[in-house]
Order: C-alpha cells, then sequence, then structure tokens
C-alpha cells in the first residue's frame, strides 16, 4: 500500500524562482525561495509563514534566545510569480537565450491577483 505522505511530488520550482503564496495565512504574499525540502515537497520562502522559535540555553553562560524564522510551506501553494508583468501562474517554461542562460516564462492560465 502507498504512503501518500512520503511520496514525492515533481515540481518546477527553483532556488532563487519568485512565488506567490495561494493559500493559508499568507495568501497573496510574494517572495523568493530561499531552500527546496524535496523530500517533503516542500520550499522556504523569503518572509512568508514566519514562526517564533524558543531556544533553551545549552551551557550555563549562554542565555536563551528567541528567533523568528521562516517555515516551509507545501508547493501545491505556491505559484510562480512574474514582476515585471504582475502574472501569477501554475506553468514555467525556458527558452534557450545563450549557451548557459535560460529565460523562464509564465505561461498556461494565468491567474491575475489583484494587489
Amino acid at each position: 500500500m502507498l504512503d501518500v505522505n512520503k511520496m514525492k511530488v515533481k515540481t518546477r520550482i527553483k532556488e532563487g524562482d519568485e512565488v506567490k503564496i495561494i493559500s493559508g495565512k499568507d495568501k497573496g504574499k510574494t517572495g523568493k525561495v530561499t531552500k527546496l525540502l524535496h523530500s517533503k515537497s516542500m520550499i522556504i520562502v523569503d518572509n512568508t509563514n514566519i514562526k517564533t522559535k524558543h531556544y533553551k540555553t545549552r551551557q550555563e553562560q549562554e542565555k536563551g534566545q528567541i528567533k523568528q524564522i521562516a517555515f516551509p510551506v507545501h508547493i501545491s501553494n505556491v505559484m510562480f510569480h512574474d514582476s515585471e508583468t504582475n502574472i501569477t501562474s501554475k506553468s514555467v517554461i525556458h527558452l534557450a537565450s545563450s549557451k548557459n542562460n535560460y529565460n523562464r516564462l509564465s505561461l498556461f492560465m494565468p491567474l491575475m491577483f489583484e494587489s
């Protein structure tokens, strides 16, 4: 029997892409992808899904800390976002402009969000 929680979701999202959150408490926010978690099918986006984490002291000389950390978001809750044209889309294609450089272009069912 397949365990759905352990299945990897194929993604075209890469580090450095600009994405828009489409569901959850941060719906409508945009940011760049800083880290991919392939095993969990999640990504970490700058300035979204921020939570407060409390750290205990490990040694007697140290003090406890309270830090705000960006937690991961599931891949299904984000869409590609092009800030130049203000188009949000689920799909992206690559256009080869030179030997090692690719331009990414959003296509297929663009969803316009009013800002």
